[in-house]
């Protein structure tokens, strides 16, 4: 299931990449994360 969505995702992401930075920023404001907390929860999780 997760792989099925990551595919999509990336697909759509390829066609547009505008996209990603605007579904990420959506996000960002959802959750109220500041871009330099979302880039250190990422390294954290690898």
């Amino acid at each position: 299931m997760m792989r099925d969505i990551r595919d999509k995702l990336t697909e759509r992401y390829l066609q547009k990449p505008e996209l990603e930075k605007k579904d990420l920023e959506i996000i960002r404001k959802k959750y109220k994360l500041k871009k330099e907390d979302s880039n250190k929860k990422i390294r954290k999780s690898v």
